[in-house]
C-alpha cells in the first residue's frame, strides 16, 4: 500500500511537470504574428461554385501549414509542421500519465469500492443489451421457471434487478444483495411498480458483502456476478453461495459460456474479454477467460442442466442434494 501510494505521488508530480512543459512549448512554438490572428488565418481565393470569376470568398488555412496571408499585400509566415512534433509527444505522454494516475487512484485509494458498478447504474443495462444484442437479458430470465409463490429467492450481486422483478411478480419472497447502494436503489425502483400493482411481498435489499450472508434460500441466483472476481475468489464465492442453498434447492448461474472446443473457445474468450477489459478499467474487475463453474461445484451440488443462449451465454441450473 505504501509503495503504491509513493508511486502514485511520483506519477502526479511527473504529470504536473509534463503539463507545465507542454504549456510552455505551446506558447513558445505557436506564437503567431498579431496580424495573422486578427485576420483569422484567412485568405482570398476564387469561390469554386460562383458563376462569376470576380466573386471571391474567405477560406481558412489549416494551422501549422506553410503559407502566406494574402489580403492587402501583407505576408505572414505560418508555423511549420515540425514545430508540432515535440508538443504532440508531450501531449501523448501527459495523457498516458493521466490515465495511469487515475487508474492507480481508483485501485489504491478506493480499494474498498472494488467491483462497485454504482457509478454506471444508469447505463449498465443499456450497455449489456447493446453489446450482447439482448442475450444477457435473456440469459438472466432463462431460469425464471424456478420462481414460485412464497419461495425464498436470493439475488447475489443483484445489480439493477431486471431479473428480480420476475421473481417478485411470481410471488416469491426476494432478497437482493449488492455492495452498491446505487444499484440497489435502481432495483428497488423497478420492483416497486410490481409490488403496488399486484400487492406482492416487499423486496428486501441488503447492502453488504455476500460472503458475510448466512441465511438459506430455495433459490440462489448469481447472474453475471461471479465473473467480476479473480479465479480463486470466484471459486470461494461460488462455494459460499452453495452453502446458502437449502437441501433440494436450486442455484442459478447466468454468465458467459465456456467451452473446450478448440475453435469456439478462443472466440468465446475474445467475446468475454472485451467487457472484462472495459470493467477492469472502470471498476477493477478481474480479466480472464470464461470460467467453467460446473467444474468447481462441491460434492453436495450437481449440475441439473445447461440453458444456452447462443454460443456465448448460458444459464447453469445447479441442484443441492437432499
Amino acid at each position: 500500500w505504501k509503495c503504491s501510494q509513493c508511486f502514485l505521488h511520483s506519477v502526479d508530480r511527473i504529470r504536473l511537470r509534463a503539463m507545465a512543459i507542454f504549456i510552455h512549448l505551446v506558447l513558445s512554438n505557436f506564437a503567431i504574428d498579431f496580424h495573422t490572428v486578427a485576420a483569422g488565418h484567412r485568405r482570398f481565393v476564387q469561390h469554386p461554385h460562383s458563376a462569376s470569376r470576380n466573386r471571391v470568398a474567405l477560406k481558412v488555412l489549416p494551422d501549422g501549414m506553410q503559407g502566406q496571408l494574402v489580403s492587402s499585400g501583407m505576408t505572414t509566415p505560418f508555423p511549420s509542421t515540425d514545430s508540432l512534433t515535440l508538443p504532440a509527444v508531450l501531449l501523448i505522454t501527459f495523457a498516458v500519465l493521466l490515465v495511469v494516475s487515475l487508474r492507480l487512484q481508483r485501485t489504491t485509494a478506493a480499494a474498498t469500492a472494488r467491483n462497485d458498478f454504482g457509478p454506471y447504474s444508469n447505463v449498465y443495462d443499456i450497455l449489456g443489451e447493446l453489446y450482447s444484442l439482448g442475450a444477457i437479458r435473456r440469459t438472466k430470465l432463462a431460469g425464471t421457471q424456478y420462481f414460485f409463490r412464497d419461495s425464498r429467492v436470493l439475488f447475489a450481486g443483484v445489480g439493477t434487478g431486471t431479473d428480480s422483478v420476475v421473481a417478485v411478480a411470481a410471488g416469491s419472497m426476494v432478497t437482493a444483495i449488492d455492495i452498491s447502494k446505487d444499484m440497489l436503489e435502481r432495483c428497488r425502483t423497478q420492483v416497486e411498480a410490481i409490488q403496488l400493482a399486484s400487492n406482492r411481498a416487499p423486496l428486501r435489499c441488503i447492502c453488504q458483502d455476500i460472503m458475510t450472508h448466512r441465511e438459506e434460500y430455495d433459490v440462489v441466483v448469481a447472474n453475471y456476478f461471479l465473473n467480476v472476481f479473480p479465479q480463486a475468489t470466484s471459486r470461494a464465492v461460488l462455494e459460499h453461495l452453495c452453502t446458502l442453498v437449502r437441501p433440494g434447492g436450486v442455484l442459478l448461474i447466468g454468465d458467459f459460456a465456456s467451452s473446450t472446443d478448440p475453435i469456439l473457445s478462443p472466440v468465446q474468450a475474445i467475446y468475454g474479454g472485451i467487457p472484462a477489459l472495459s470493467f477492469w478499467f472502470l471498476a477493477g474487475n478481474a480479466v480472464h477467460t470464461p470460467y467453467d463453474y460446473a467444474a468447481w461445484l462441491p460434492s453436495d451440488m450437481c449440475l441439473v442442466s445447461r440453458l444456452p443462449e447462443g454460443p456465448f451465454h448460458e444459464c447453469l441450473v445447479v441442484g443441492k442434494k437432499s
